[in-house]
């Protein structure tokens, strides 16, 4: 979405260098993924579902880290319950 200046407008905010730069970081993370042999994703088209992908798993995740009351977790035992 653009603003009234033209300016690019990603969630309610203007895109600073900053988001930029965080926005390539992710873009590039994604277009190494390939869910199909041979083909990959194309970070240009997708960016918007990858940040909210990205979000939902960090939610996701503090919700978990939340429900283990201060308990310390190893990687291991996640994947376990989350995987098996």
């Amino acid at each position: 979405m653009f603003d009234a200046t033209a300016a690019l407008v990603i969630g309610g905010r203007r895109k600073t260098p900053r988001l930029q730069a965080r926005a390539s970081n992710l873009g590039a993370q994604f277009a190494r993924f390939a869910p199909v042999p041979g083909v990959r994703i194309d970070p240009g088209l997708t960016m918007g579902e990858n940040i909210a992908d990205l979000g939902g798993l960090l939610f996701a995740l503090d919700a978990y880290h939340a429900s283990q009351h201060g308990k310390p977790v190893e990687l291991a035992q996640i994947q376990d319950r989350l995987f098996s």
